[in-house]
């Protein structure tokens, strides 16, 4: 009975639609790419990283990592993952799924892209050190993961 029950839920999972990567983590400041750079990729999605200069209007200069998330499907996607983020080689989110975990749905052949306004979505960007002149104290990032990266085809009555 019990080897019925774990049958059945792998063939589940394996007609689900589901996949589940463990990404590699990204040494980010040893060198830090200011063109896009894949971070992942298969044939349902691609992720791109790039480090930017911010200056935002109201608030510290900073510089942050962006994230662009591109659909190759014809189907909406949903993508989701936990975010951890090293400082000074310390993880600041590894406890914390609740906070970090990060869930985002794309249209078909959609790309959703992080950038430096202060009201845009925060899950398309990784705060990396303050370079602002007036305060430039703090931690900064070392290493940041996408772990537990999970991308779900919608099915058609989902979509």
């Amino acid at each position: 009975m019990k080897l019925l029950l774990v049958s059945l839920t792998m063939l589940l999972l394996a007609f689900s639609g589901v996949s589940q990567m463990n990404t590699q983590t990204v040494e980010c400041c040893s060198v830090k790419p200011t063109e896009w750079t894949e971070y992942y990729s298969d044939s349902l999605i691609t992720i791109d990283f790039k480090f930017v200069s911010c200056d935002p209007p109201i608030g510290f200069n900073n510089e942050s990592v962006l994230l662009r998330f591109t659909n190759h499907t014809s189907g909406k996607v949903a993508v989701r993952w936990h975010s951890h983020n090293y400082y000074d080689k310390t993880c600041n989110s590894c406890n914390y799924p609740d906070e970090y975990t990060q869930e985002i749905a794309l249209g078909p052949g959609q790309t959703l892209t992080g950038d430096c306004d202060i009201y845009s979505e925060k899950k398309l960007k990784i705060f990396s050190r303050f370079n602002d002149p007036n305060y430039s104290k703090g931690s900064s990032l070392t290493n940041f993961r996408l772990d537990n990266l999970t991308i779900t085809p919608y099915s058609i009555d989902q979509q």
